[in-house]
């Protein structure tokens, strides 16, 4: 659309965003609930690479990225990724200035590596119920991964999907326009849960 507006952009400092140089936006979502600005968009990340005749552009994300504001109060950087295998080094180098934060549920530590500037805080803000959420939240959308960053009193989330997510079928196929209806609704509802643990806990 061409409302895109380099839209990532502003999150290039959640440690996140993987390296791009072209980003494709779409099907804003903006709202509030319960104080907490949500901020939900599609988005398309591409980087191009390899020298003259060897370029070519390489998908680097594509799904989901949503932004919420935090009433919880932190002063650190606490990012939550996918379990990485044979990338660990890369990433324990991007983030040198990061500890690994060990969390006492084994299930989350084979599925997510956790890297923060302050483990106190880290516990803090992940809880069991907070990253069984997470888990939740990857289900509802068909994520293939979920990853998080903590910073600046918002959280960051950006869910790798492969199909588009707000593209109804057919108006015209009444079961078609049901189900989207009803997978939309799961989806926000997913959010809303999520907004509700990071309060209560």
């Amino acid at each position: 659309t061409a409302d895109i507006d380099a839209r990532i952009n502003r999150f290039k400092d959640f440690g996140i965003v993987p390296s791009h140089d072209s980003e494709s936006s779409e099907d804003r979502i903006v709202g509030e609930y319960k104080g907490v600005h949500i901020d939900l968009f599609e988005t398309r990340l591409t980087e191009t690479r390899g020298s003259e005749e060897d370029r070519q552009t390489v998908t680097v994300f594509k799904g989901v990225v949503i932004s919420l504001s935090m009433n919880k109060r932190f002063e650190g950087k606490t990012i939550v990724l996918k379990d990485q295998g044979r990338l660990v080094n890369w990433v324990k180098d991007k983030f040198s200035n990061l500890e690994t934060v060990k969390l006492e549920d084994p299930r989350f530590e084979k599925e997510f590596e956790i890297y923060s500037n302050d483990q106190v805080e880290a516990r803090y803000l992940l809880t069991p119920s907070f990253m069984n959420r997470l888990s939740d939240l990857r289900a509802a959308f068909g994520g293939k991964g979920i990853e998080c960053s903590f910073f600046q009193n918002n959280l960051l989330m950006m869910i790798s999907i492969e199909r588009n997510m707000f593209e109804p079928g057919s108006i015209f196929e009444r079961e078609d326009f049901i189900d989207d209806a009803k997978s939309l609704l799961k989806e926000m509802t997913t959010i809303f849960q999520v907004v509700d643990t990071l309060q209560l806990d």
